[in-house]
């Protein structure tokens, strides 16, 4: 069980044996062991919605594989997707079977340990100035995974820590490691990140949360910034001066000036040409890499480019149908604004990385699944149903 909470991160180059992640191999052997009760499991709305997405993109991409640019032809994608459709009816029962605050337990427990060994190698060992997934070179190459990976993680520890109204060890210990991954996504230096999580928090907390401050909540926010700004400066490690620039040359509109922001300008630019020239079907699962060289760091530009309007249209409806069961479902507890939060930093991050078919995305669905069938689960014990 623990094992399978850890795989996510598994999805970093750093854990892969011959470019193969260790994550597929894991979650397959883990949906063969509970396959009997995987089946036996009730399936809701939004839960079977999600199924039909995968199942939809997975005959895509058989279908397109009759129009794949590269000469060696492989089933990887399709296989990969259907690990992770086992694996997303995994994490849901395993989320309804053991408790969702089970779960987050041994994640936030998990990823620290894990995060505190990358770090530590990266400061220490290597000593960069930024986050090293490469174990065979220090380049920023593979940042953008630890990035999704942080972006959808944090707020999974930040409303686990709310449900701990006491300030005992555990709060404590909760606190100790949001600092480690807040440190790590100052480490990490991405902008796609940075925007992520105030996007997915301020309209989690605007729209859904709105809550007056308690007078007792300030120092503890407070406490939490210096800690972290202690950190900070005191590891001499991180260069944050390159990055600070980075952003000022984005609010400036100096586009050109940033290595990084301009090739997602042109792989932009690019994948919009390959989606006015075939507007409807696009151009086939995966070939946009295979033409480019390199991936558009976009998903929707991605689907827009390689599964054209229809695949588009078909990827976004499953989301807004979900969103609009949360809202229709919802009532004020963590577990909802859980939910909304990790499902909006998704959508948010999504415009920086070409990675939703990813072990992590599984994670953030998932909690949305177990939020339906918590939150029907309820309503019919209160109605006596059950």
């Amino acid at each position: 069980m623990l094992s399978i909470i850890t795989i996510p991160l598994l999805m970093l180059r750093v854990f892969r044996f011959n470019e193969i992640p260790l994550t597929h191999a894991f979650l397959f052997l883990a949906g063969l062991f509970n396959i009997k009760l995987l089946l036996k499991d009730r399936i809701f709305k939004v839960e079977k919605s999600f199924y039909l997405l995968y199942g939809a993109f997975i005959l895509l991409a058989i279908i397109d594989l009759t129009r794949a640019v590269s000469n060696e032809i492989t089933y990887f994608f399709e296989l990969k997707l259907i690990i992770l459709l086992v694996a997303l009816k995994l994490y849901s029962f395993l989320m309804f079977k053991y408790s969702i605050n089970f779960f987050l337990k041994y994640l936030s427990i998990s990823s620290t340990i894990i995060l505190v060994l990358l770090l530590f190698r990266s400061i220490y060992i290597y000593n960069a100035p930024f986050f090293v997934v490469d174990s065979e070179q220090i380049t920023e190459s593979g940042k953008n995974q630890v990035a999704f990976y942080l972006a959808l993680i944090i707020p999974c520890l930040f409303w686990y820590l709310r449900q701990h109204n006491d300030f005992g060890y555990k709060k404590m210990l909760l606190t100790a490691c949001l600092l480690i991954h807040l440190f790590a996504a100052i480490y990490v230096q991405s902008k796609g990140l940075l925007i992520t999580l105030i996007a997915g928090l301020g309209i989690t907390f605007y729209l859904f949360n709105r809550d007056k401050i308690k007078i007792t909540t300030i120092p503890k926010v407070v406490l939490l910034a210096l800690g972290l700004l202690y950190f900070v400066i005191y590891t001499d490690a991180i260069e944050l001066d390159g990055f600070v620039d980075e952003l000022v040359s984005l609010y400036q509109g100096d586009i050109e000036s940033n290595n990084s922001s301009s090739e997602r300008y042109h792989l932009a630019f690019a994948s919009l040409n390959y989606f006015a020239d075939s507007p409807w079907v696009g151009i086939g699962t995966n070939n946009f890499a295979g033409i480019e060289s390199k991936a558009t760091h976009n998903t929707y530009l991605q689907i827009l480019a390689e599964n054209g309007f229809l695949g588009f249209i078909l990827f976004i409806s499953f989301f807004c149908y979900s969103i609009y069961h949360l809202i229709k479902n919802s009532i004020k507890e963590n577990y909802f604004l859980l939910s909304i939060n990790t499902l909006v930093s998704l959508l948010v991050y999504l415009f920086f990385i070409n990675g939703f078919f990813n072990a992590i995305t599984v994670i953030v669905l998932a909690m949305v699944i177990y939020y339906e069938k918590h939150r029907l689960f309820k309503f019919n014990l209160n109605k006596g149903v059950v």
